[in-house]
């Protein structure tokens, strides 16, 4: 939806202008539109962890172009655009804001605080984007969250867009692939996320937006929704990135915005 702070908030503001208009928009992202997600997500709505302690989760796909700027950046929108943040927001925004998302859509909040670290590996790199890194955000209720990150090929098995979210007698865990599930407690669940997600969700939000533009539902709550998810994301790209502790307020003050150079590029 956006790279950057004042980015957000330009949509935030779209949105509400659209309402006022009685116009809808949507953020298309797939996780919360599987069933089995929205059952596990209702069932810690239920009391089912019998308290958040912690959450982990995870982004990680292979190695993606990483070409020399041309004259101009033309030679980037061919996937390329990954590699530079200023086009593709880094790791947490161009890949992990999937689960980023989900976790925010699961617990309502977004972070106020993070620290982290992030580092370039692959030679002769081009673009500016990390390779891999990790974050600790701190929950708006104190809850301690850890991402780790990662674009290499190196057969890592660690949560890729998934997350566990550990309580005191249960955890569960949402997720783009595979099982999700509650271990533990009296609400255990487990159910397998349907392989054509993809497309699924695109076609569930499509049906969703249909529903409001027919029913008069202008209320454009993934759009804002979506404000906290980018904030969250863009917090811990700038932690990692500064290898320090930042707090939400602090990038929230900054506002800052990432150019991109358009020059030498024809209409």
């Amino acid at each position: 939806m956006a790279i950057d702070v004042p980015g957000v908030f330009a949509m935030q503001a779209l949105a509400k202008k659209a309402t006022e208009k009685r116009l809808c928009v949507l953020v298309d992202y797939q996780l919360p539109t599987a069933p089995p997600n929205q059952e596990v997500r209702r069932r810690i709505l239920d009391g089912a962890l019998d308290g958040l302690a912690h959450i982990y989760s995870g982004g990680t796909c292979g190695r993606l172009p990483d070409p020399e700027v041309g004259p101009t950046i033309e030679n980037l929108f061919r996937r390329a655009w990954y590699s530079h943040i200023a086009l593709g927001g880094d790791l947490p925004l161009l890949y992990d804001i999937h689960i980023i998302d989900g976790v925010t859509w699961i617990t309502g909040q977004r972070a106020v605080a993070a620290g982290g670290y992030s580092r370039i590996v692959r030679p002769n790199a081009h673009g500016d984007r990390a390779d891999c890194g990790g974050v600790v955000f701190e929950m708006a209720d104190g809850t301690c969250w850890t991402h780790i990150t990662q674009r290499l090929d190196n057969k890592a098995v660690i949560n890729n867009l998934s997350a566990d979210l550990m309580g005191l007698k249960a955890t569960a865990h949402i997720a783009y692939w595979g099982e999700v599930f509650v271990r533990g407690g009296a609400q255990e669940y487990s159910a397998a996320i349907s392989k054509t997600i993809y497309a699924d969700g695109a076609k569930a939000n499509i049906a969703e937006f249909y529903r409001c533009v027919t029913e008069g539902d202008f209320k454009n709550s993934t759009v804002h929704r979506s404000v906290d998810c980018h904030l969250t994301a863009i917090l811990g790209r700038e932690a990692m990135r500064r290898k320090t502790w930042l707090t939400m307020d602090e990038i929230l003050k900054e506002n800052k915005k990432l150019e991109v150079d358009l020059r030498g590029l024809k209409v």
